[in-house]
């Protein structure tokens, strides 16, 4: 790899860590809000579930956090008809709501969205670009005769 590459790829890991969009931040753009109530009846407001269980390891031991925000995505699963078989609790942990809106990212600008795929286009359109293809290739052939 060159310098350059590696200048450009150092610059581009700082605007990452930076960025409130990215990495594990309440604000990550990917992220999601969720309300739960633990076994002792405490509720939790979290936005970004895996950061919540990183950072109160302490509250939810002796789970790890990945089976735990695992184990809570698995009863929306359940809770929203993607799952036949499941549980509305997570070894005492229950989902009371969630959003797919972020709300630790209220005030934020509206995040860009892809443009939508163009459309294939007609049977008809595309026998008329093959005609013209042909066309252009024996006129070539023609023309090197």
């Amino acid at each position: 790899m060159s310098d350059e590459n590696k200048e450009v790829l150092k610059k581009a890991h700082l605007g990452y860590e930076k960025s409130p969009n990215t990495g594990r931040k309440d604000t990550n753009a990917n992220a999601k809000s969720w309300v739960i109530q633990s076994p002792g009846g405490d509720v939790y407001r979290i936005n970004n579930l895996k950061k919540w269980a990183i950072d109160n390891e302490d509250i939810i031991s002796p789970i790890k956090p990945d089976l735990f925000s695992s184990g809570i995505r698995d009863i929306k699963r359940y809770l929203i008809g993607k799952h036949k078989s499941g549980s509305a609790q997570y070894k005492g942990w229950r989902l009371l709501e969630w959003s797919e809106e972020n709300k630790a990212r209220e005030g934020f600008p509206e995040r860009k969205k892809r443009k939508p795929r163009k459309q294939k286009m007609s049977e008809e359109e595309r026998l008329k670009r093959k005609r013209e293809r042909e066309k252009r290739r024996n006129e070539k052939k023609r023309l090197e005769i």
